[in-house]
C-alpha cells in the first residue's frame, strides 16, 4: 500500500494553516491522503469503454461488482450481487403484467360487447312497442301483454313481437289459457298461439274460463258453455240447489228457455221457468210474481228467492232485494251470487259498512272475482278508504287488465289521494282502452290542472265537451282554466254554458269574474 511523503504533508500542513485555517482542518486533509490509491480506484467506474462508447448499466454495475470482489477477496463474508438473475426477474415480472393487462382488457372488450348487445336488444324491444296505441303494463301467465292499434287488439310475447296478431275488435276475460276475443260483432275463444278453440258464436262473452265453463250470452238466451264450446249446467246453482238436501235438483240449464217438464222434478219448478224467462225479457215485475208462486210452492226454493231479489232491484225496492237475497243466503250459505247483489242493494241504501261486508264474502268464495274486487274499491271509496280501494283496484286490474273502469277508478283515489301524476297515467291507460272516455278526459284535465298544466287542462277538457257537450262540470273548469292562460274573454263565454247547463257555482262566478 502506498503512502504519503511525511515531508510532503508537513509542507501541506504549512499551507494549510497559513492561507485555508480554521476552513478546513489539517487532520481531514490528512486524513484523505492517507486513504489508500486502490481503494479510491474502486470507488471510480468509468462510464466510456475502451473504445469512448457509454456502457450500459449493466456492464457498469457489473465492472463495480468486480472491482468490489477484488477489493473483499481477503473477506470470507463477501458475496457478489447477481446483476443478471434480478435483470430477468424484473423482466419476467413485467411480461406477466403486460400479459394480465391484455387480459384485462380482452375481458372488459368482451363486457362492453356484451352490454352493447343487450343496450341494443332492449333499444328494438322499446322500439317495437312505439307502434301501438296501448300496451298493458303486466303480463298474465302466458307471458303475453295485451296491445291495441287502431281500434284493433292483440297480444305480444316477451321479445315485443305479435304472438296473437292485432286484428280483434275486442278482447274480453281471459282464464285457464283462453281467450275471449270479438271479430264482427261475434265473439269467440283463442288459445295463447292464435289458435280459435271455441268458435265465435256468441253476442256477449259474460266470464272467461275462471273455472272449467265461461258464461255466454247468445240471442236472448245466457248460458254455460265448457271448454269444447257444449253447453253445461250451471255447477255453482245445482250446488246451491243439492244443499237443500231433500229434493231433486232440475236439469235444465240456467239460462235455456223450455217449457217446464211435465212432471217437474222440484215443487215449483213450473213457476220458477216461468219466472226466469220473464227474467231474460226484462219484465221484471211478471217475474216477481211468477218467483213469488214458486216460493209459496216450496220455501226452500233459493233460487227463487235469489232472481225475485234481483228483479227487485232492478225495479228499485233495495230493501225488498235485501231481504230477499239474505233468505237465499239462509238457505244456501255459500251463494256467492247472492252475496254480490245483496252488497249491490246495500250500497244503493248507502250502507257501505254492510256493502263491504258481503263483498268480503264474495271474494272469500271466489278469488278471482274481478267484480266483487271492483265494487269494493268502489266501497272503500265511499268510505274515504283511498288506499284501500286502490288495492282493490290494483287487483281486478291484474284478473281483466283490459278493463277501462278500473283504471279510471284508480285514478279517482289517486286523484283525491293528491297523486296527480299517477292519477294522469291511470286516466291515460283509460283512455287508450276507451278513446270515447268523456269522464276520464275532464278528470286527466282536472289533475293537469292542479299541476299548473293549464295548456295540457285545457286540451282534455276540450276533449271531453267534444265527447259529451252537456258535461257542466267540463265547460267550468275550462274557464278556470283559460282564466289561468289570460283568456278571460273565452274563459267567461265557458262560465255563462256551464251556468246554462245547471252548473251550480257557475252562476256565482260568472257575476264575480265575469262584470
Amino acid at each position: 500500500m502506498q503512502h504519503i511523503n511525511p515531508i510532503l504533508l508537513f509542507n501541506l500542513n504549512q499551507l494549510t494553516m497559513k492561507y485555508c485555517y480554521p476552513v478546513i482542518s489539517t487532520s481531514v486533509i490528512g486524513f484523505l491522503l492517507l486513504l489508500p490509491v486502490t481503494n479510491l480506484k474502486a470507488q471510480y467506474i468509468s462510464a466510456y469503454d475502451s473504445k469512448g462508447n457509454v456502457k450500459s448499466s449493466y456492464d457498469r454495475k457489473a465492472e463495480e461488482a468486480r472491482n468490489k470482489q477484488t477489493y473483499n477477496s481477503n473477506s470470507s463474508s463477501s458475496s457478489t450481487v447477481d446483476y443478471k438473475a434480478q435483470y430477468e426477474n424484473r423482466r419476467r415480472l413485467n411480461e406477466e403484467k403486460e400479459a394480465q393487462r391484455k387480459a384485462n382488457d380482452a375481458a372488459a372488450a368482451r363486457k362492453n360487447r356484451v352490454e352493447d348487445i343487450a343496450e341494443t336488444e332492449a333499444y328494438r324491444k322499446a322500439a317495437l312497442l312505439k307502434q301501438y296505441d296501448y300496451v298493458s303494463p303486466s303480463t298474465d301467465e302466458n307471458g303475453l301483454r295485451m296491445v291495441s292499434k287502431d281500434y284493433k287488439y292483440g297480444f305480444i310475447n316477451d321479445a315485443n313481437t305479435e304472438a296473437v296478431p292485432v286484428r280483434f275488435d275486442g278482447m274480453g276475460p281471459y282464464g285457464n289459457g283462453y281467450y275471449a276475443c270479438s271479430i264482427d260483432g261475434k265473439w269467440g275463444f283463442i288459445d295463447k298461439n292464435n289458435q280459435t278453440v271455441i268458435l265465435f258464436l256468441y253476442d256477449r262473452i259474460i266470464s272467461g274460463f275462471v273455472a272449467e265453463t265461461a258464461k255466454v250470452i247468445q240471442g236472448n238466451r245466457i248460458f254455460l258453455i265448457d271448454k269444447n264450446g257444449n253447453e253445461v249446467i250451471d255447477k255453482a246453482i245445482v250446488s246451491s240447489m243439492t244443499a237443500i238436501g231433500n229434493t231433486k235438483t232440475s236439469n235444465k240449464p240456467l239460462a235455456a228457455k223450455k217449457p217446464a217438464a211435465k212432471t217437474p222434478q222440484r215443487t215449483g219448478t213450473a213457476f220458477y221457468d216461468d219466472g226466469y224467462a220473464k227474467f231474460q225479457l226484462q219484465d221484471f215485475k211478471g217475474a216477481v210474481a211468477a218467483f213469488s208462486k214458486a216460493i209459496r210452492a216450496n220455501q226452500n226454493f233459493e233460487l227463487a228467492w235469489y232472481y225475485r231479489g234481483c228483479c227487485k232491484a232492478d225495479l228499485q225496492d233495495h230493501a225488498g232485494a235485501i231481504a230477499d237475497l239474505t233468505k237465499a243466503i239462509w238457505i244456501a250459505y255459500d251463494f256467492k251470487d247472492a252475496y254480490y247483489n245483496r252488497a249491490l242493494s246495500k250500497f244503493e241504501l248507502e250502507d257501505y259498512t254492510g256493502a263491504k261486508a258481503d263483498y268480503d264474502k264474495t271474494i272469500q268464495l271466489d278469488r278471482k272475482d274481478f267484480y266483487a274486487y271492483t265494487k269494493r274499491g268502489l266501497t272503500k271509496a265511499r268510505l274515504k278508504d283511498q288506499d284501500g280501494a286502490i288495492v282493490d283496484y290494483t287487483k281486478a286490474i291484474e284478473i281483466n287488465s283490459i278493463n277501462p273502469q278500473n283504471f279510471y277508478n284508480r285514478g279517482n283515489a289517486n286523484y283525491l289521494l293528491k297523486n296527480y301524476q299517477k292519477a294522469i297515467e291511470d286516466y291515460s291507460t283509460a283512455i287508450a282502452l276507451q278513446p270515447n272516455h268523456d269522464a276520464a278526459f275532464e278528470s286527466r284535465g282536472n289533475s293537469k290542472y292542479y299541476l299548473k298544466d293549464y295548456e295540457g287542462a285545457l286540451t282534455d277538457y276540450t276533449k271531453a265537451i267534444a265527447l259529451n257537450p252537456k258535461n257542466a262540470e267540463a265547460w267550468y273548469m275550462r274557464a278556470y282554466t283559460k282564466f289561468g292562460l289570460y283568456q278571460d274573454k273565452s274563459g267567461c263565454a265557458d262560465l255563462a254554458m256551464a251556468s246554462s247547463l245547471g252548473y251550480a257555482n257557475a252562476g256565482t262566478a260568472t257575476k264575480t269574474i265575469c262584470k
